[in-house]
């Protein structure tokens, strides 16, 4: 079987890998006794495990921040996101939305979507503030409350909300914003 994988929204499946030579696939056919027709195969469908971006873990808000301190040279905001395994283990790391100079509009559905999808199990979410001051504003405290709200629902854990900008970084884990 070849070793290309096809990527989906970040996730690759083994189903969608390149044919593989003849009598190499596991296939199940559904047939009934009762039945003259014959039903079409059924293949089934694996997941490759995502392996970790970075070897080095990420302790500490502190330590998000000397990753992603490069945001503070952005003219405009940008919202990340970065997703760890069930080991604490960086699996995703993406940039979801891009904003204007004072604004980025977050849609947690696609925030959401994009943590199932790859299989994590916790995130931190991010943003730069242009403007240089790293105070949260009322929308960045609204919309911290409602991801989190997203994800108890689903189980995830959000470990932090960190803003970057020329004055720092300011976490709200510990601030104690994140219960």
């Amino acid at each position: 079987m070849s070793k290309k994988m096809a990527p989906v929204s970040g996730k690759r499946y083994l189903s969608d890998a390149d044919t593989p030579e003849s009598g190499t696939t596991s296939i199940i056919t559904q047939n009934s006794k009762n039945e003259r027709r014959k039903m079409k195969p059924k293949t089934f469908v694996f997941y490759v495990k995502e392996a970790p971006l970075s070897k080095k873990d990420i302790c500490s808000s502190q330590d998000m921040y000397e990753r992603m301190k490069d945001l503070v040279k952005a003219d405009q905001e940008s919202f990340w996101v970065i997703g760890f395994n069930h080991r604490n283990r960086e699996i995703y790391n993406e940039c979801l939305f891009i904003g204007g100079i004072n604004q980025c509009f977050v849609d947690p559905k696609i925030l959401f979507k994009r943590l199932l999808v790859v299989g994590a199990s916790s995130f931190i979410i991010i943003h730069n503030h242009p403007s240089g001051k790293n105070k949260p504003s009322g929308n960045d405290i609204d919309l911290t409350k409602e991801i989190k709200a997203g994800s108890k629902i689903l189980r995830l854990i959000l470990f932090d909300h960190i803003i970057i900008s020329d004055d720092g970084y300011y976490s709200f884990a510990d601030h104690g914003l994140i219960n």
